[in-house]
């Protein structure tokens, strides 16, 4: 529905082919290219090939601790996502691969959204600033 062009998972966490989670992208998981890499060497590999590939490809992680408002952020030129565990969020090593750390501003008692809903606010905000939307 974002027009994202790759996912990639890292470490443990959800089983993506689980048939619970095919069954929650409604169809869209036949459509985007996934890659499941074990690690921090292959996932620094992968960055590298994206900026060789990508001159301008900036990585944005996402994290209640980040510095710089999701609005700031210029998701016009294109971008790597990291959305971190929704327990401990990203890692260290992750957060030092990042060109920027983003925030959301929360309003009332809840601190964060849990990945899914973290996520989607995060891919419209692209989706906005691209026109897509």
């Amino acid at each position: 529905a974002f027009g994202v062009d790759h996912l990639v998972i890292t470490g443990h966490g959800a089983d993506p082919f689980d048939p619970v989670t095919v069954r929650a992208t409604a169809g869209a998981f036949f459509h985007v290219p996934l890659a499941r890499l074990s690690g921090n060497e292959m996932l620094a590999s992968w960055f590298a090939q994206c900026r060789s590939n990508v001159p301008n490809v900036q990585i944005i992680g996402a994290s209640a601790q980040g510095d710089l408002p999701l609005t700031a952020c210029d998701f016009t030129r294109p971008t790597i996502l990291c959305m971190g565990n929704e327990t401990t969020g990203l890692s260290s090593w992750l957060k030092e691969q990042c060109n920027a750390l983003t925030y959301m501003h929360m309003q009332g008692v809840a601190s964060s959204l849990n990945l899914a809903n973290a996520t989607t606010a995060i891919l419209f905000e692209v989706c906005r600033q691209r026109g897509l939307v």
